[in-house]
């Protein structure tokens, strides 16, 4: 199986669907959502630096090059689009959170599989 990016920019579209796979996934991994877009959207389904290769290709990439791909990719959308929605997986999810704090057309998350854990102490309870 083929592992790349789908693009589909729609001319003069308001909103734009950025998909943002998890640590050693793929842009497949968001195939059944594909056909939920409207076609009124454009979207970008990436490919993470490293990912759906091999070993040696995922052994030289960072976290600070998926930061920055992501980056990149929003800044893009955000020149042509008013509304940027994410859907994310996993490691996309923290992603995905970073890019939603500091770019202001990113109105809507769509998060999987969150790695975080939440955890309340009754001291937290006390001290609110």
């Amino acid at each position: 199986m083929e592992h790349k990016e789908y693009v589909r920019i729609v001319e003069n579209a308001n909103v734009a669907v950025l998909f943002i796979h998890g640590i050693v996934g793929t842009p497949n991994h968001f195939n059944a959502f594909l056909p939920l877009v409207p076609d009124t959207f454009s979207v970008y389904n990436m490919l993470l630096d490293g990912h759906g290769k091999g070993v040696k290709d995922f052994s030289r990439t960072s976290m600070k090059k998926w930061e920055t791909q992501v980056a990149s990719v929003v800044e893009q959308l955000s020149l042509t689009h008013k509304k940027i929605y994410i859907v994310a997986h996993s490691l996309g999810t923290l992603l995905a959170i970073e890019q939603a704090i500091t770019c202001k057309r990113i109105c809507r998350l769509f998060l999987l599989a969150v790695p975080l854990r939440i955890s309340l102490k009754s001291k937290m309870f006390i001290n609110s």
